[in-house]
């Protein structure tokens, strides 16, 4: 899980001019359109994608010459164009870079990445940087691999090599997450769910380059899950488990059909959901299904798999009726505390929100009875939230720019009355008819 020390900070990017937001276990954002709530997420997305860069950059070295491992450079390897047409696809920078941007992620209060625009003659471009401790750690790691690259590059047995490349991979997933303080699998699901993961499976008559690049990991995502999960949640983790599956698993399978109403099955490379002897292909499926379905059987993959994860989950209750909106929440929370995973959910919805309250609260009567057994069993499973675990923050524009204010009181639970403020002006709005009613 990231460490409670971690926090982003955003100067000039979209509608945000400048924001300081911490990120702990349980991350939720509400606000209008256009508040910058996906530009939040894109952000942390960026920071998380040069973890992966800077661990890709390490694993080339060893398949590099012996003069390209020797002038290695990892910051200048990190700024060149491919690189950086990643980050800049990430953040939305096709078109314009804000000269004034800056982004920065705290690691902890000691270790920080930066993000930037440099001035160049013909067109700006971003610059990645670290802050010295992280520039002195990185350096550290460079060294380490550099000689250890140049030392298996003086062998001439294969199998040998091949062995020791594996080794040296996995070394430099564990250094690199040791530096960043994170070890978490990243899944960004994105808003528009239904019509992308309609697009699986036909990327190649697809125009992909016009798609943009979360979009086409989601979608790429998808087709690999789509051939795994052919016969069924159920099936697969027999598969995985090894036929070793125990009654947890099953009811965990069974809500998901209960909560979709339906099976989900793939045949032939389309998507079924099998109700009874029915089966009815997903484009016929509602829109609530078809939004909420890989919501439901990402997060069960990483129960099962027990992967520690940080999951970007955007508009979660498109489509859905606000009882599934609860039940969602719960699901959510229950395999984030199974797997001691990180959540950040961006919503429109108040429903969500006084769902997170549940839990929130539930959190606190757990803490103070010193008792959770009694808690998840009125809530059906591992669902509390533990205080001091999340952040509530809702997005406004005031005066041209977008103000972050927390939803969260003293005792750890939301302000109601910031949650749903369209509903006191539909009551202040029917009163005033009333009153015209009755003049």
């Amino acid at each position: 899980m990231h460490s409670n020390e971690q926090m982003i900070e955003i100067h000039n990017l979209g509608p945000i001019k400048n924001i300081k937001l911490p990120i702990k276990q349980f991350n939720f954002l509400i606000g209008e359109q256009a508040t910058g709530k996906s530009t939040i997420c894109k952000a942390i997305y960026a920071f998380d994608r040069i973890r992966s860069q800077i661990e890709a950059l390490l694993y080339r070295l060893y398949s590099s010459s012996e003069q390209s491992i020797a002038s290695f450079n990892l910051r200048k390897r990190l700024n060149e164009k491919d690189n950086r047409n990643i980050i800049e696809d990430i953040l939305g920078f096709s078109y314009y870079k804000p000269q004034d941007l800056s982004l920065i992620y705290h690691i902890t209060s000691e270790k920080s990445i930066n993000i930037s625009v440099r001035k160049a003659i013909n067109t700006p471009y971003i610059d990645i940087s670290f802050n010295q401790l992280m520039e002195d750690k990185l350096s550290e790691l460079v060294k380490k691999h550099r000689q250890l690259a140049l030392n298996l590059n003086k062998s001439d047995n294969f199998d040998f090599l091949m062995e020791e490349r594996s080794h040296a991979f996995d070394a430099i997933k564990e250094d690199v997450s040791k530096i960043f303080e994170n070890n978490e699998k990243t899944y960004y699901i994105p808003a528009g769910r239904s019509i992308l993961s309609l697009f699986a499976g036909q990327s190649a008559v697809l125009d992909m380059n016009s798609i943009d690049l979360i979009s086409k990991e989601y979608i790429k995502r998808i087709e690999l899950l789509r051939h795994d999960l052919s016969n069924g949640l159920l099936s697969y983790a027999r598969a995985f488990l090894q036929e070793n599956i125990d009654e947890n698993v099953t009811k965990e399978t069974n809500k998901i059909d209960k909560y979709i109403k339906g099976k989900y099955i793939n045949r032939n490379g389309v998507d079924y959901l099998q109700i009874g002897d029915v089966m009815i292909p997903m484009n016929h499926a509602s829109s609530g299904q078809q939004e909420v379905m890989w919501i439901f059987n990402e997060l069960f993959l990483i129960l099962l798999k027990k992967e520690k994860a940080f999951i970007i989950l955007e508009e979660p209750e498109a489509h859905i009726y606000p009882r599934l909106q609860l039940e969602l929440v719960k699901f959510i929370a229950h395999v984030v505390n199974e797997t001691g995973s990180t959540i950040f959910i961006t919503t429109h919805s108040p429903y969500i929100l006084t769902s997170l309250n549940l839990l929130c609260y539930a959190g606190v009567v757990a803490e103070g009875k010193n008792d959770t057994t009694a808690v998840s069993k009125l809530l059906d499973g591992n669902v509390l939230i533990k205080p001091g675990n999340v952040v509530s923050v809702k997005l406004e524009q005031r005066g041209g720019e977008t103000i972050a204010e927390s939803l969260l009181d003293d005792n750890e639970e939301l302000k109601t009355e910031m949650i749903d403020g369209v509903s006191n002006t539909i009551n202040e709005l029917y009163t005033s008819l009333y009153d015209l009613e009755e003049k």
